[in-house]
């Protein structure tokens, strides 16, 4: 099961999951109020957010399933695994925030500006349609709960296997902080994708399918 993002829906994760289709079977949720999921009473915090994410997976038919989330995604992974041990077998790990020496909306933006000089353009019209659907209220919002998280408190407490993968030109997930990230798991490893920065599913579909396989096997 693939995870969306903070403004974004599912929409930006189909070359990924095009591309694990051919050796999995693969599903990718609009988390509430995302793409064409409703807005609803719940998916206001971290925790429901990660109950949604398992959640789908009952009502795709899977009792077990591997998670891999992108950027605020992975924080949604972390949390779904640690709180539903019996359903998430293993996770992994796109891109994850939040650096602690960059926790603020203007830290995040100047990463974000700098990525996007290594992203490829055809993402960011898709960016603004998701965008538009989650409206700038509710991405305010969950911005506030993706800056308000601390991974790394949690990730010592993940007990599945876990995979970091970051692109080489990923400056909101710095190499640093990645390699923290992995150390930090108890069964974490990393690996990063050469040319690409923040959205490496989008524009590496197949070079992040390729790392992903052996792990998800």
């Amino acid at each position: 099961m693939l995870i969306h993002g903070v403004i974004v829906s599912g929409r930006y994760l189909t070359p990924l999951g095009a591309a694990l289709s051919r050796d999995f079977a693969v599903a990718i949720p609009d988390l509430p109020g995302y793409g064409l999921s409703p807005a609803t009473g719940s998916g206001q915090t971290l925790g429901e957010l990660a109950d949604a994410a398992v959640a789908s997976a009952a009502v795709w038919g899977a009792d077990r399933v591997s998670l891999v989330g992108n950027s605020f995604g992975a924080q949604i992974a972390i949390e779904a695994a640690i709180r539903h041990p019996e359903t998430v077998e293993r996770i992994a790990l796109i891109g994850p925030t939040t650096d602690p020496r960059a926790r603020s909306l203007p830290r995040q933006y100047l990463r974000w500006q700098r990525c996007g000089l290594h992203e490829h353009p055809s993402v960011f019209p898709v960016m603004a349609r998701d965008l538009l659907d989650v409206g700038p209220v509710q991405a305010a919002r969950l911005l506030g709960v993706m800056l308000r998280d601390r991974p790394e408190d949690k990730l010592p407490a993940v007990r599945q296997p876990a995979l970091v993968v970051r692109g080489e030109h990923d400056h909101v997930a710095p190499a640093e902080w990645a390699r923290y990230v992995a150390g930090l798991l108890p069964d974490g490893r990393m690996t990063q994708i050469p040319s690409q920065a923040h959205m490496p599913h989008w524009s590496g579909a197949a070079a992040v399918a390729s790392a992903l396989r052996a792990f998800l096997s």
